[in-house]
């Protein structure tokens, strides 16, 4: 890891095309402003951790999971029904047919 020290206004650059800059600073925060490609992708630490918690299953492992309660008992629903209610709980209508059926 590389540890810089900073004043306010003054920058670093990355590479050719990401530039960060201080912008503010308090007794317990700085506040930076970061220029960069639309393409690269910018994320607070505490964001990444959170999101990899409420990751939804991959529809594959939410079948998996289907398979074990029809034999169980636990569910009577078709496996097309378990995989609508999949693309309908995530958000993702990708299993979806362009005629809207599925």
């Amino acid at each position: 890891m590389l540890v810089l020290s900073r004043k306010r206004h003054e920058k670093l650059v990355i590479g050719d095309n990401i530039c960060i800059e201080v912008v503010r600073l308090s007794s317990d925060a700085v506040r930076l402003g970061i220029t960069a490609p639309d393409d690269v992708k910018i994320m607070r630490t505490e964001l990444i951790e959170k999101d990899a918690e409420e990751s939804p299953p991959s529809l594959a492992q939410w079948m998996e999971d289907y398979d074990d309660a029809v034999e169980s008992g636990q569910s009577r629903i078709s496996r097309e029904e378990a995989e609508k209610r999949y693309y309908k709980r995530f958000g993702n209508d990708m299993g979806r047919h362009q005629n809207g059926d599925w």
